[in-house]
């Protein structure tokens, strides 16, 4: 019986129905063809032609190299690891979903995955996630696949954004953003949070000092680290944007222009807490886990 590529052993290696689901929602990516979010055009005659043109050369290179036996068991070998990979990837994916949801068939139920919008999210997490460059970082795209199916209130494109975002900055630079995060975000100004008299905490070579300690760094690989995160735009000179009773948006607790000095902010602590496991998805297991210790004991 013919399968998709890491479908028999995804099936087969005793993830059972958890797997069907996120095959399923592979399968739908696959068969529908994506929505471009409104605004954005449709592929134009350019692109085809790139394809047709791509096709034509990867169809010379097999046809080539079909007249060489050994680079053809070097192709054919080359091929067979991928597969292996990316069937090892997936069942990596699974399992590492599986710690943060007890059911995932509800998860991918949910109903904005369905739309066009959900599933574009969901193949672009997913292509991150069967990444071999970007192995570590899988777990880590995991938590955004739970998380972004989740979080009603975050924006689709802010969604998009932070996928990027972590796709684009090194595991040291993410490290650093940890421990920015423990130390910055009670200070700043967020949504539905009494206003601190703190002022807004600084991008600084102070904190680069209590960064290379905290994290057991040097501190040129703090700095280096933090430079990584201001190109991904993670850091702003405004701490947070408001919303008047007009609509219109109007910074609050900025920096002058010519200042030079970044802060960090509502939109650098959203990104980090939309990388991490939230902890209702921690407590919702130990919960779980504790009513079935509790059924088991009372037998």
């Amino acid at each position: 019986m013919s399968s998709e590529p890491g479908q028999s052993a995804v099936v087969g290696g005793g993830i059972g129905k958890s797997a069907v689901v996120l095959q399923w929602a592979i399968a739908v990516g696959s068969r529908v063809e994506w929505a471009e979010p409104s605004g954005v055009m449709k592929r134009d005659q350019q692109s085809k032609r790139r394809e047709l043109i791509a096709s034509g050369v990867k169809g010379g290179v097999q046809a080539f190299v079909s007249r060489i036996p050994v680079l053809k068991e070097l192709l054919a070998g080359w091929s067979a690891y991928k597969r292996r990979q990316f069937e090892l990837y997936v069942k990596k994916f699974l399992g590492e979903l599986q710690e943060q949801v007890d059911d995932l068939q509800m998860l991918f139920s949910d109903e904005w995955v369905k739309s066009d919008e959900g599933k574009q999210f969901v193949r672009k997490v997913f292509a991150c996630a069967v990444n071999g460059e970007l192995e570590d970082k899988h777990q880590l795209f995991a938590n955004v696949l739970v998380n972004g199916i989740k979080d009603k209130g975050l924006l689709y494109w802010q969604k998009l954004k932070f996928v990027d975002m972590l796709r684009q900055l090194s595991l040291v630079s993410l490290r650093v953003l940890a421990e920015m995060d423990r130390e910055c975000e009670p200070r700043i100004r967020r949504p539905g949070r009494v206003c601190t008299t703190e002022a807004a905490p600084q991008v600084s070579r102070q904190l680069v000092r209590r960064l290379s300690k905290q994290c057991n760094l040097h501190p040129y690989l703090v700095e280096s680290s933090i430079n990584e995160m201001k190109s991904a735009g993670l850091f702003s000179q405004v701490s947070a944007w408001r919303q008047d009773s007009q609509g219109q948006f109007m910074e609050e607790s900025f920096l002058s222009e010519d200042s030079g000095v970044e802060l960090y902010s509502d939109f650098s602590a959203q990104f980090a807490e939309f990388i991490e496991e939230r902890l209702e998805d921690k407590f919702g297991k130990l919960t779980f886990f504790l009513l079935q210790l509790l059924v088991a004991c009372s037998w």
